[in-house]
């Protein structure tokens, strides 16, 4: 008690202070007016004591919270106070990596493993990440930093990390195991980034690929209104021009917002399980009126027996109709060749791809053209894509498709000999079709 209410005892000449004003006070000296101040001014400081008191007592008595919740309870096991320390971990949304003074990742929480899709808890850190950065403020002596980091591949991540020092005395691995060093978290902000970078390349490509159909349409307008006011014939076509603007610009908007969804979702492949012979189905009942209007014929492999696939099925249904509907108005011929799709099978030296293969006998394109197809708003032959409705996003969009689902794009050509494009795609399990089947018969049943 002399310890816990040490407060009170230095209170103790104010009550004799008050004691003896009370007591001239009693034996009739006239202190009434001291006596009473002091009496007062004692009692509250005694009562600002006792409330003191009873919140250090409160605060005592709380369970240890934050960091001292890390440390490891006084004659613990040093493994099960690190597996308990770092068991929380597995529950926040950002990845974190504990890495030690050698280097070496100690400990990493779900997030990280989903990330870096492994698990580098055991190894050195330049094996999942190698950033010079990273590495650099990992070698201070207090570690701490906010970095970029950029993961190169089919699909390119953005990776944002903060560096912080490990607490003294926070629990750490069992010797012989190096001390841990920085904690290291990190959020991939690949999406965002890409977010900002579509719409800034959007009203950029925007202002410049709308002008010239706006121009137009202003010029018509005003015709309309002026010299043509009264001529029939003028008015009937200069209203199909408009129009014709007009829908050039629809798909314009309408490729642009189609390639913005793909490209915000790319780094997250699909899982469905999809049967790529009626994908390709599918893209032939779109393509194939077009082409019998133009006269030309669509050749087609039999695709039944070839394996499932992973996928997103509207989106290689919208990989195939460019394709087949590039080869259609560009590489193809009233009463010529045909546009052929061909089943190519699984791809050498990557046996979990499978192919299909769209070739015309167009013009084709000259060798240095081969790299800049997929570009926005690329052209071979501006004049001849923009009198036949194209609007230069079409190999973009096959392109970042392609790349969510993780597969390849290979195309061929010269000039005169026509063009080639092969579409490589993952080959999911056998049995997979049937599982997915099965799952959606037991949903619609369900759902009935």
């Amino acid at each position: 008690m002399a310890t816990r209410f040490g407060d009170i005892g230095r209170l103790r000449p104010a009550f004799g202070v008050a004691a003896a004003v009370g007591a001239g006070f009693a034996s009739g000296r006239g202190w009434w007016i001291p006596a009473l101040l002091a009496t007062a001014a004692a009692a509250g400081l005694f009562w600002r004591a006792i409330r003191r008191e009873r919140r250090r007592a409160r605060r005592e008595s709380r369970p240890a919270t934050g960091a001292a919740s890390l440390r490891p309870a006084p004659g613990r096991d040093p493994a099960e106070a690190f597996a308990a320390a770092t068991r929380l971990f597995d529950e926040a949304p950002r990845a974190m990596l504990l890495v030690d003074s050698e280097g070496g990742v100690a400990y990493a929480n779900l997030a990280a493993r989903t990330l870096l899709e492994r698990d580098p808890a055991g190894r050195p850190l330049t094996a999942s990440l190698r950033d010079p950065a990273l590495h650099e403020a990992l070698a201070a002596a207090f570690p701490r930093a906010e970095i970029d980091i950029a993961r190169h591949g089919p699909a390119a991540r953005l990776i944002q990390a903060w560096v912080r020092p490990v607490p003294v005395g926070a629990a750490s691995p069992p010797p012989p195991a190096p001390r841990l060093k920085a904690l290291v978290v990190m959020e991939d902000v690949t999406a965002a980034r890409r977010e900002a970078e579509i719409r800034t390349e959007f009203v950029a490509n925007v202002s410049h690929e709308l002008k010239t159909p706006l121009a137009a349409i202003q010029g018509l307008a005003e015709t309309l209104q002026g010299s043509a006011r009264e001529d029939p014939e003028a008015q009937a076509r200069f209203l199909r021009l408009i129009a014709a603007q007009t829908g050039r610009m629809t798909r314009l908007v309408e490729d642009l917002l189609s390639l913005r969804r793909i490209e915000t979702d790319e780094h997250v492949p699909p899982r469905g399980v999809e049967d790529l012979g009626a994908i390709l189905d599918e893209a032939l009942s779109v393509v194939r009126p077009l082409a019998e209007e133009r006269g030309i014929r669509i050749e087609a492999d039999d695709f039944s027996g070839f394996p499932p696939i992973y996928g997103d099925r509207d989106q290689l249904a919208q990989l195939f109709v460019n394709l087949l509907d590039n080869a259609v108005k560009y590489g193809g011929k009233p009463g010529g060749p045909p546009v052929r799709l061909k089943a190519l099978g699984l791809r050498e030296g990557t046996p979990r791809l499978v192919g299909a293969a769209i070739q015309d006998r167009g013009p084709g394109f000259e060798d240095h053209e081969r790299a800049r197809l997929t570009e926005r708003f690329y052209r071979v032959s501006a004049a001849s894509s923009k009198a036949k409705g194209g609007t230069g996003l079409g190999l973009a969009i096959v392109k970042h498709i392609v790349n969510r689902h993780r597969g390849a794009l290979e195309i061929d050509g010269a000039p005169g000999k026509g063009a080639r494009f092969a579409v490589w795609l993952p080959m999911a399990p056998a049995g997979a079709a049937g599982a997915a089947g099965a799952a959606l018969g037991a949903e619609a049943r369900s759902g009935a």
